[in-house]
């Protein structure tokens, strides 16, 4: 989430919690055990004379929604 005060920009960060969590610990705990195989392909035509590319992908993602509110 991005603030602005009195004209400064601002960055909150989910994994810094800066006032909100004792100190040390974080906002957010990411799960990194999880398999979420990703697929890609891309594909120029030869008719396009490689001045396009078609590209797709698929994947399978998993994660909280939005922060476990």
């Amino acid at each position: 989430m991005n603030r602005e005060v009195a004209d400064r920009y601002r960055v909150f960060d989910l994994y810094e919690c800066r006032g909100f969590c004792p100190h040390g610990s974080a906002w957010y705990f990411p799960d990194r055990n999880n398999f979420d195989p990703r697929l890609g392909i891309a594909w120029a035509p030869r008719a396009l004379k490689g001045k396009t590319v078609i590209r797709t992908g698929v994947g399978v993602y998993h994660g909280p929604g939005q922060i476990d509110d």
